[in-house]
């Protein structure tokens, strides 16, 4: 019989080097981490939670992982594990592993996401049902309002080459998308508050700190970020292209949000003036 392996994390005191969510949903394939013992715990026994589109439910859902740390136990580690509690602990152990999450809108519909635990402490990550590219097409349909029908195709393949380990040519997508709203952005400011010197020549962590009054605070409060996105193609390699693409992607999800919530606003006021006028109307 095989000798089950665990990886020793006796003396990692570490920090998660991601958000196991994170990981779970929104890491391209292959890719993979040096999880701290906090990680390995929260992802496989703990678990966790998140907000994300149902791709079933077609709107956001809050998922919940199954506490399912016991049936994943292998029969020939059980009595090993129950005798000697302190030195094996299930979510240490080497090898593949399969996480579930459950809509709270309907229980049968489940996202899953699976792990390889290496023996040196590494833990890849190896399949995605469904896919981030599915996740990401039905949760984008909803800003066909207010993104252009070329950026909605341009995310979706971004996402799509993300997600197959592509870093620099899904970054360049989201890079084009990202200038193309900030232009936009400050197109619509300009309107109201004249030019801002210097705007055309800045670097793009200058440009977001100075639309502080049309972008949502917290890319202005973090634009220092940014400046990745002024950095020539050259300079970028495949590794931090993909590190940094959840928070790009992320950042325009909250643009594209604070715009839909703008215009939906704007129609209820609209809606609201006609109603009351007519109000006004019949009591005079």
């Amino acid at each position: 019989m095989t000798e089950e392996k665990a990886v020793d994390t006796s003396t990692d005191a570490g920090e998660n080097p991601i958000e196991p969510a994170e990981f779970f949903l929104e890491a391209p394939l292959y890719s993979q981490i040096e999880p701290s013992a906090g990680f390995l715990k929260e992802l496989r026994e703990v678990g966790f939670q998140f907000d994300a589109h149902c791709v079933e439910c077609g709107r956001e859902a809050l998922f919940k992982t199954r506490e399912a740390m016991k049936v994943r136990v292998p029969p020939s580690l059980a009595q090993q594990v129950s005798a000697k509690p302190t030195k094996i602990h299930p979510w240490k152990l080497v090898g593949t592993f399969e996480i579930s999450a459950i809509c709270s809108r309907n229980p049968a519909h489940t996202y899953i996401s699976i792990f390889r635990l290496l023996k040196g402490g590494g833990l890849r990550k190896i399949g995605q049902d469904p896919s981030r590219e599915d996740v990401a097409g039905a949760d984008i349909k909803r800003f066909r309002s207010v993104l252009k029908r070329e950026w909605m195709r341009e995310l979706n393949r971004a996402t799509g080459l993300a997600s197959h380990g592509i870093g620099i040519g899904s970054f360049v997508y989201l890079r084009r998308i990202f200038e193309g709203l900030i232009q936009e952005h400050y197109a619509s400011l300009l309107e109201r508050e004249g030019e801002i010197d210097g705007f055309g020549s800045m670097r793009m962590n200058e440009k977001v700190a100075a639309l502080g009054e049309v972008l949502p605070p917290l890319l202005v409060e973090h634009s220092a970020v940014y400046s990745i996105l002024s950095k020539g193609i050259h300079e970028l390699d495949e590794e931090t292209c993909l590190k940094y693409f959840p928070a790009i992607r992320r950042s325009i999800i909250m643009i594209l949000d604070q715009d839909l919530e703008a215009r939906r606003a704007a129609k209820e006021a609209k809606d609201l003036t006609l109603e009351l006028g007519k109000i006004a109307g019949r009591l005079s």
